[in-house]
Parts: structure tokens; C-alpha cells; sequence
């Protein structure tokens, strides 16, 4: 998982909003799903787009027809993690573009993130919010969620591919996901998400970053320092600069653990900037 920055939200979907809006509004409540429509067709084509044709969650490479538009708090029925669901949580901010996301199926199913949208301990959820319509509908910032939101907090923060054992020969390392932060929310992020699923994938993905490795370490022994410099400048282009390439988080922290900041001193290397999307 990468920040997010989607850019400005389709001019579409500012109607949408007020009309979904206007709807749940004069109906009864909870509001059906019947009523939460209407921000797929402004959004999917741009989110795909944006996100470099990508699920937000795994970074798997993903086709957009049949895959889901999904909403990071989702647009009802708020699953805690005891299980017990808030019927209205979170319809109003269904047609929101933070709130949206490109996602694969796999991730949005039920067995993985779904409508599960846990708290940190002790917070409660945000209000349902009552008319008229006004800016704080909108400002989801009193909430402490589990989930890391791509769209508003970069992933690297909380959540790392460590190698398993750095005592096995570099060709033989393996990777595997884990949480990084203190409040545990990376770990409970990857829970959420299935992202244990990705390890063989990744893993299989990262083997010709070590075959590029190898060719690396072998033009420093050489000495061949111009050739070396070329392979880094391929490695890092191919494997994280590449807004459409998979996995790119999976690969900068691979980087970091081959070419730790010391090394790429000593070797001459540039640092790899963390991977995101910025879309303008």
C-alpha cells in the first residue's frame, strides 16, 4: 500500500452528492443500499486512471470492468471489531472522493476488508450528522481509526516487508509484511486487509529485484562502478519510480534492506524516494 494523491474529484460527482444526499435525507433511516448510489459512474474510470490501473490496498495490477469503487469508511453498516455493525455509518459520506478508492475484489470482500472499519480502543465513531448540510458532514479528523487511509496518511509509516533472515546468501532472502508503528495500527491494517495473502506474490515479484542485485554487487566487484550505477538506476526506476509497476512499497523496503543508507554511501548509490501516487 502507497499514499494516495488522487488529485481534484471528478466534476461529476459534486451532483451526485447532493442528490445521494437530497435522497437519504427524504427517506426513512437507516437508508437503504438502494439509496447509496450513484458515485460509481463519476468516479471509477478516474480512480482507476489515477491510481495507475491498481488496487489501492494490495497494489495488484487490476482490470477495471467488474471491480469494486470502494469506500474507505464504508457507506453503511460499520462493522466494529467485536462484530456489532452501526447501520448508518458512514451513508453521508458516501459520495465523498476521499472516502473512494479504487479497490480488487479480493480486498473488498467480506472475508477482508468488506464493511469491517475498526476503532483504536476507547474512540468512539463520528456522529451521524444532522441537517442542514454543512462542511463538518465531512471532516472525519475527531475519528481514530485501525485502517490506514492511503488517501489522507502515507502507508510506510505503519506497515514494512521485513526480510525473514539476513543470514541466508542475499539470492535466497525472503520478505514478509509486518506493522511498524507502536499503536499497532499497521498490523491491524494488514489484518483487515488480508495482506498476509501477498506474501508468496511479492516474494515471487522481488526475485528479479535480486537477479538485478546480483549483476549490481558484481559490477562493484569488478570494479565497474559507471555499469553498477546504470543497474541501480534500472532497479529503482523498474521496481518503485514506476507509478504502474506492482508492489512498489514491497520494493523500496526491499531496497532499504539490500542497500541500507550506509552502503549506498560507500557504493556511490542514490537514495530511492518513497513511492506514492500524485496525480496533477
Amino acid at each position: 500500500m502507497i499514499r494516495l494523491d488522487l488529485g481534484p474529484e471528478p466534476p461529476e460527482l459534486a451532483a451526485a452528492r447532493d442528490a445521494g444526499i437530497a435522497r437519504v435525507l427524504a427517506g426513512a433511516q437507516p437508508p437503504t443500499r438502494t439509496q447509496l448510489t450513484g458515485y460509481r459512474q463519476p468516479t471509477q474510470r478516474a480512480l482507476h486512471r489515477r491510481q495507475f490501473k491498481k488496487c489501492a490496498w494490495c497494489e495488484r495490477p487490476v482490470g477495471r470492468t467488474g471491480e469494486p469503487v470502494e469506500h474507505v469508511r464504508p457507506k453503511a453498516g460499520a462493522t466494529s471489531a467485536d462484530g456489532t455493525a452501526s447501520p448508518q455509518h458512514y451513508w453521508w459520506l458516501t459520495w465523498t472522493w476521499e472516502n473512494l478508492v479504487f479497490s480488487c475484489a479480493s480486498c473488498n470482500s467480506q472475508g477482508n476488508k468488506g464493511n469491517r472499519f475498526w476503532l483504536m480502543a476507547g474512540t468512539p465513531r463520528l456522529p451521524i450528522p444532522v441537517p442542514p448540510v454543512n462542511p463538518s458532514w465531512f471532516d472525519v479528523s475527531a475519528e481514530s481509526p485501525v485502517l490506514i487511509d492511503p488517501r489522507r496518511e502515507d502507508p510506510l509509516d505503519f506497515i514494512e516487508w521485513r526480510v525473514v533472515d539476513q543470514r541466508l546468501p542475499r539470492r535466497r532472502w525472503r520478505w514478509t509484511i509486518r506493522g511498524r508503528d507502536p499503536q499497532k495500527r499497521g498490523s491491524g491494517s494488514i489484518e483487515l486487509l488480508g495482506l498476509k495473502s501477498l506474501v508468496d506474490t511479492v516474494n515471487a515479484h522481488l526475485q528479479g529485484l535480486l537477479a538485478l542485485d546480483a549483476q549490481l554487487r558484481a559490477h562493484l566487484d569488478g570494479p565497474r562502478a559507471a555499469e553498477a550505477q546504470a543497474v541501480w538506476v534500472d532497479m529503482v526506476d523498474a521496481y518503485v519510480t514506476k507509478p504502474g509497476a506492482p508492489f512498489r512499497a514491497a520494493s523500496w523496503w526491499a531496497l532499504e534492506a539490500l542497500w541500507p543508507a550506509a552502503a549506498r554511501s560507500g557504493a556511490g548509490l542514490e537514495a530511492v524516494a518513497r513511492p506514492g501516487v500524485r496525480w496533477r
